[in-house]
């Protein structure tokens, strides 16, 4: 588990425990879902991520946390729709794990090489 994220069993709604709002709040929110661990799975509606991408990339970058991932969703709210978008947030987040993994590989690699050229 990292930062209050179980990859076994992803969390579906995470939130600050409080209702934030008002003028700049997106901006500052990696400060109240840094906890939630290292990625964020985000829902727009169809014209909103136009408006509030860059507030909410620059709210995560502010407190070291990666990008989070974005989505356009227009369809139903509905438990249907919950369990398909958690299937492809789950694909997300292991692809995510999966570049990670092979990252350590490539870097481990490289500092062996390194140790034997010295």
């Amino acid at each position: 588990m990292k930062g209050g994220f179980s990859y076994g069993a992803p969390m579906v709604y995470g939130g600050p425990g409080r209702y934030v709002q008002g003028p700049g709040e997106l901006s500052r929110q990696g400060r109240f879902l840094s906890w939630l661990g290292c990625s964020a799975y985000v829902l727009f509606d169809q014209g909103t991520e136009d408006r509030l991408c860059k507030q909410i990339v620059d709210g995560f970058l502010g407190e070291d946390l990666s990008e989070p991932f974005f989505k356009i969703y227009d369809g139903p709210c509905s438990e249907i729709s919950d369990v398909d978008l958690q299937g492809v947030a789950n694909a997300v987040f292991s692809n995510e794990r999966n570049m990670a993994n092979e990252q350590a590989k490539v870097t481990k690699q490289k500092l062996v090489q390194l140790m034997c050229e010295a």
